[in-house]
């Protein structure tokens, strides 16, 4: 497994963390505060919140090794794919919120400020699991070599 695979392993377990955090948090303010649920959804994503930021210190914890080729021209073939399938999935959650936003609420309804909090770590989310996960489909089931 090369340092790239390590790094989306560790991006994808963060964001499951936070999932797990978040729901677990969620049960939590409603349980004990007796918050309705959409309050104690927003409450528990925004509390996995440090969880998710963690997920850019990936490059830091897997270190490349001095004096060793790490990258070649495939890496960057796969990173370009990456990036790509990273963006169209960003692109394509903010354009189905929005959309859903439109016909449920209508052209003329403003929406709540608290809800851009949800809309940004979802498309944040949203990003990073399909830059992982694309990276983890090139690289095949092996390793670098797919063998």
């Amino acid at each position: 497994m090369n340092r790239r695979q390590k790094i989306a392993w560790f991006q994808l377990s963060l964001v499951a963390a936070a999932a797990v955090l978040s729901v677990i948090l969620m049960f939590h303010f409603m349980t004990k505060y007796e918050y309705g649920y959409l309050y104690a959804c927003e409450l528990g994503a925004a509390h996995s919140v440090p969880l998710l930021l963690l997920t850019i210190f990936g490059p830091l914890v897997f270190r490349k090794k001095k004096g060793r080729v790490d990258f070649d021209e495939r890496d960057l073939i796969i990173d370009r794919q990456s990036a790509v399938a990273s963006f169209g999935a960003f692109f394509a959650f903010f354009v189905v919120v929005f959309v859903a936003m439109w016909l449920t609420m209508g052209m003329d309804t403003l929406i709540p400020i608290h809800w851009l909090g949800g809309i940004l770590i979802g498309g944040w989310t949203t990003a990073i699991v399909a830059n992982a996960v694309m990276v983890l489909i090139c690289y095949g089931r092996k390793g670098k070599d797919g063998q």
